[in-house]
């Protein structure tokens, strides 16, 4: 049996800045920080077999932080979408300079025609990344550190349903927990929070 545990990152300054993110360069907050503690403390007793981070600065400083000391993979698989030319701006002023045509973006999560993904794209990056476990026969516990869109495509993943975005909040150092038995995933815990 594999049980995947799966943490968002911490709080980071485009979180408080309230901007899109996407691939930009933003660093965990002092809160940020007390997240990814408060994550470690909910994986601390459980021994990991692997540990993977994207490789994107905040997701690495959680892992760093919850997990002092570890050995761990970092992948571009588990990178937040790519939001491209609006990293860094307010979704308010993205309306401003789009106005309807990015509400429509928005409402579909495709961010292609400023230059970054569609969320098919996201959800296939971390397909790849899951598959890699179905074909491994990988057994034991795997710790995971990501960002909130990739979270959520691996929700999307282990229930093989299309879900609401919106439906599904992820809270930063939340973890979620997917096990796979060797023939089907099984969501075990969403957004646990210490």
């Amino acid at each position: 049996m594999l049980k995947l545990y799966v943490v968002r990152h911490g709080q980071s300054e485009s979180n408080v800045a309230g901007v899109y993110s996407g691939w930009g360069r933003f660093l965990l907050t002092e809160k940020g920080f007390a997240d990814a503690a408060g994550a470690g403390a909910l994986l601390k007793d459980i021994p990991f077999e692997q540990v993977y981070s994207s490789d994107q600065e905040r997701a690495v400083q959680t892992c760093q932080t919850a997990l002092p000391g570890v050995s761990f993979e970092q992948t571009p698989l588990l990178r937040e979408v790519n939001v491209g030319s609006i990293s860094g701006i307010t979704p308010a002023r993205a309306e401003e300079l789009y106005g309807e045509a990015h509400r429509q973006r928005i409402a579909v999560r495709d961010f292609s025609d400023y230059g970054g993904e569609t969320t098919t794209m996201q959800y296939d990056r971390a397909v790849q990344f899951m598959k890699t476990f179905e074909q491994g026969n990988v057994n034991g516990n795997v710790a995971v550190f990501c960002h909130e869109g990739t979270v959520k495509c691996m929700l999307r993943y282990v229930l093989q349903a299309e879900i609401a975005w919106s439906r599904f909040y992820a809270d930063n150092g939340s973890v979620a927990i997917f096990s796979w038995n060797g023939e089907a995933w099984k969501l075990e815990a969403w957004n646990l929070v210490k």
